[in-house]
Order: structure tokens, then sequence, then C-alpha cells
């Protein structure tokens, strides 16, 4: 279980269970910081992030540069995903505006400063594997303890928070299960 160190150097999980550690007693009195002030009761909320991909093409090669699907204006989430069977994601982010962001992806090899993404996607064509470009710009909710609530991806932290929690997921689903 992944965790952090509190400013009190405890060790608490970053993602915490929803049921108690084993031995673990409920607080009698309030906790009292360093520096006086109350220190806030220990309470669970529940976050869950539902995103929809939705697939806009392949990314193809178009003389030295690439050629990308025809791209809204707009905030957005992006991956490039390998099509290949379980090759999963070569990256996930976020923009303000995805066709602005994308836009240097399409030149020539030798215009601008060469990017990782710019060279990651190069050297999976010439590998031969198929890249496709998919976007989240609707259908994305956050529900705080079971209330729904609209991300704004106009937002720059809300896209962050989402882009970061779509590359847990694609972490996870990397993860061995354990299960043979």
């Amino acid at each position: 279980m992944m965790s952090i160190r509190s400013d009190r150097g405890q060790n608490r999980p970053l993602f915490p269970s929803v049921h108690p550690e084993p031995g673990a007693r409920p607080r009698t009195a309030p906790a009292v910081s360093l520096f006086g002030a109350p220190e806030a009761p220990d309470l669970l909320v529940q976050v869950s992030i539902e995103l929809h991909w939705h697939c806009l093409g392949e990314i193809r090669r178009s003389g030295q540069g690439l050629a990308l699907p025809p791209l809204p204006d707009g905030p957005a989430l992006y991956r490039f995903r390998i099509v290949d069977a379980g090759a999963g994601s070569l990256h996930v982010g976020e923009a303000a505006d995805i066709a602005s962001r994308l836009a240097p992806l399409a030149m020539p090899a030798g215009a601008g400063r060469p990017t990782p993404l710019r060279t990651a996607l190069h050297a999976e064509l010439d590998r031969g594997r198929r890249v496709a470009l998919d976007l989240v710009t609707g259908d994305r909710t956050v529900r705080v303890d079971g209330r729904l609530h609209p991300a704004n991806l106009c937002d720059r932290p809300t896209r962050t928070l989402l882009a970061r929690a779509a590359r847990i997921a694609e972490q996870a689903q990397q993860l061995p299960t354990g299960r043979g």
C-alpha cells in the first residue's frame, strides 16, 4: 500500500482502506497540533473518477512528420495508445487546447526541437506498431461521497488530476494480479 509521511512523522496510507487497521482505536479526545490548533478529525472521503475515452483514429506518417486525426478545439485529456493487443498506452496527458498542444507532432523531423513524445511516436511507428489517439472532452465526472460532479476541463488542476488518475489506472491495469 502506498503511503505518505505526515507533518507529524507518521506514515499514513495514500489511499486509506475503508476498514480501519486491526487494533486501531477510535480517538476519544481531539488531538492538538504543534501550534495549538485543534487537529481535523480523521474522516473518510471517497472519491472516484469516471472518464470515457473516445478513439479519434490512428497516427500515421506524413512525410517526415505525423498525420493526426482531426482535432477539436478546447481542453481535453489525451492518450496515445498502442493498438497491438496488450501493449497499453504510450503517453497520457492534458491540454488547455488540444489542437495547439498536439500541432508540433505534425512538424517534419528537423523542424522545431524534438520532444520525447514525438521521438517515442516515431519509434513505435518505425517498429511497425499501430498507434491510436484517444480523447476525453466530455463524459467526465468526479463522484465525491456518492454525489456526481461534472469535471471542468477548463480548470488546469482538474485536468491534471484527471490525467494523473488516468495514468494510475493505466499502471494498475498492467500490474500482475497474482492469479494463475
